[in-house]
């Protein structure tokens, strides 16, 4: 604007300064001078325009920009909320394995100490009653003459390698027997 006011002014006065004759030639560089400060001013407005809309596809694209960058944000939150929620689950599912594996080793280790107090005292039973049948046999044969003959009948029936009345022992009772003396060693 002030250059449109500085160029009309200098106009004037280069109009005042010279005379009549180049009076035509002042109006023809005054008319040039407007056309080309019309022209320029128009070029300005059109510029300004250009600017004008430029600012404000900026400010709608900054807006839109924001509005995805906070979508994205609250996106990543709730994946975030959603791992945080995984992984608690995948925590407290850990800590019960680590429970049940600790109640399965304590189980084995009360059944193997059951298991060892079972064969303990299975063997000590059979000692017990080994030694009271022979108690009773001995007592027996000390008695009467008629159960002498049978418990000597017995006796020769039990100690004999292959037994005529009463069946033989199994492959079983027999490991028994012979691992009695073996672990009553120890």
């Amino acid at each position: 604007m002030k250059s449109k006011y500085l160029t009309v002014t200098i106009l004037a006065l280069i109009v005042l300064t010279s005379g009549c004759d180049e009076s035509k030639e002042v109006a023809r560089v005054a008319e040039e001078g407007a056309k080309r400060q019309a022209e320029q001013t128009k070029k300005a407005f059109e510029l300004q325009k250009e600017v004008a809309t430029g600012s404000k596809n900026l400010v709608t694209a900054d807006a839109e920009a924001r509005r995805e960058l906070i979508a994205l944000q609250t996106e990543i939150q709730t994946q975030r909320a959603n791992v945080d929620r995984e992984r608690d689950k995948l925590e407290e599912e850990r800590r019960m394995m680590v429970a049940e594996r600790q109640a399965i080793v304590a189980d084995q280790r009360r059944e193997s100490m059951l298991g060892n107090v079972f064969r303990g005292s299975s063997v000590v039973l059979i000692v017990v009653l080994a030694f009271s049948f022979c108690c009773y046999l001995v007592k027996a044969a000390s008695s009467s003459d008629s159960t002498v003959e049978i418990n000597e009948l017995f006796l020769n029936e039990i100690l004999a390698d292959e037994p005529v009345f009463l069946p033989g022992p199994t492959a079983a009772q027999t490991k028994a027997v012979v691992a009695i003396p073996a672990s009553t060693a120890t």
